[in-house]
């Protein structure tokens, strides 16, 4: 999970540098959210009680 949110946070960063218009950067921003907030935390959290606990 965290290597398809890396990959897909890093094609979206690729896309932004295009420079491209409003409507998709807003869509891009939205993407951000999704791929590091829902799919990056929710790992990390896991892995950190998974640490912990050994």
């Amino acid at each position: 999970m965290i290597t398809s949110a890396m990959i897909i946070t890093g094609l979206l960063g690729l896309l932004m540098a295009t420079y491209p218009p409003l409507w998709v950067m807003l869509c891009i921003q939205i993407a951000f959210a999704i791929t590091t907030i829902l799919m990056l935390w929710s790992v990390s959290i896991k892995s950190c009680i998974v640490a912990w606990r050994s």
